[in-house]
Order: C-alpha cells, then structure tokens, then sequence
C-alpha cells in the first residue's frame, strides 16, 4: 500500500511538468522542421511556376506592344480595326546579384616563383516561402523585337504605309526594314 501512495503522489507532482514538457518538445520540433530540406516536388513546382511567369511576362509585354502600336495605326489612319503582330527574339533576360572575390596566390621557392589569380562568383540567395532559395533579382531586360506587321485597310496609299512604317520604327526602335504595313482584303 505505502508503494501506490508513493506512486500516486509522485504522479501528481509531475502531472504539470508531463505537459509543460510536452508542449515545449512539440514548439521544438515544430521549430527544427523548417530546417529540413525540402520535398523535391515543391522545387520542381517552384521552377515550373518561374518558368510559366517567364512566359507570361514575355506574352504580356507583346501584347502591350501590340496594343500600343494599334493605337498609333488607329491614331494615323482612322482605321480601329488594324491587325497587329510582334515577334520577340526570345524571352526576357535576367540579372542576378552576386558577389566577386578575387584571390591570388603567390608561391616562391629556391628556384621557382608562381602566381595564380582567381575570380570567383557566388551569387546571392533569398530563401522563398515555402522555405526553397533562389537568386535575388536584379534587373529583368524584355526582348527585344525581331519584327511587326500591321495589316490595315488604308495601307493601299503608299504614303499612309511609310506614316506607318516610320511612326512603328520610331516608337520601337526598330528598323523599318523590319516593319511590314499590308493592306487588309475586303473580303
């Protein structure tokens, strides 16, 4: 009997620590589970997702273009119903911070001297939300335009299509060798 009144009293002084130790294990591992590398389906899901923003930020910005270079056909012509196309050569480029250390190393001996120089390039990571890293963007440069065509109805007249030709090479840089006006069938 004296061995269960021990047990018993024993258990009630430690009924309060069990779960005050208890929750502070579970904080704990709560807490070290972010330090686990992880799964390797979120970082193949995070790659797809750069790669459809990549795609969709290049659609985005010809279709801005587009949209610009209607406006002007609409603006010279009088002609709201313009078809226009861009062609980029190829989607945006990205650069990212990185940090340059250059080392060098000298070696002098009896009979020989030698020096190596070094560069090394690391670049810089910011860790994402679901915990991944990636390299911390610095500029993004859009594409540049690999040629446009505009089809409109008033494009028969040769010198409403060099307005055109010159207003679409002065708004985007490119050379009108690259600038295609035709004029829209009536059928």
């Amino acid at each position: 009997m004296n061995l269960k009144k021990r047990l018993a009293e024993l258990s009630s002084r430690l009924k309060g620590k069990t779960v005050l130790v208890l929750g502070l294990s579970g904080i704990l591992l709560i807490g070290l589970s972010s330090f686990l590398p992880t799964d390797k389906r979120d970082r193949e899901q995070e790659k797809v997702a750069a790669e459809t923003q990549e795609a969709q930020t290049a659609d985005a910005y010809r279709e801005a273009l587009e949209g610009q270079i209607k406006s002007l056909v609409t603006g010279l012509t009088g002609d709201t119903s313009a078809t226009v196309v861009v062609t980029l050569e190829t989607g945006p480029r990205y650069s990212y911070a990185s940090e340059i250390e250059e080392s060098s190393n000298e070696q002098t001996g009896t009979d020989k001297s030698d020096s190596t120089t070094g560069v090394k390039r690391k670049y810089i990571t910011v860790r994402t939300a679901s915990g991944g890293e990636e390299a911390l963007l610095v500029t993004c440069t859009m594409p540049e335009i690999r040629g446009v065509a505009v089809i409109c109805s008033s494009a028969g007249d040769a010198s409403v299509s060099e307005a055109i030709r010159q207003a679409v090479s002065a708004a985007t840089g490119v050379s009108s060798r690259k600038i295609y006006v035709g004029k829209k069938s009536t059928s």
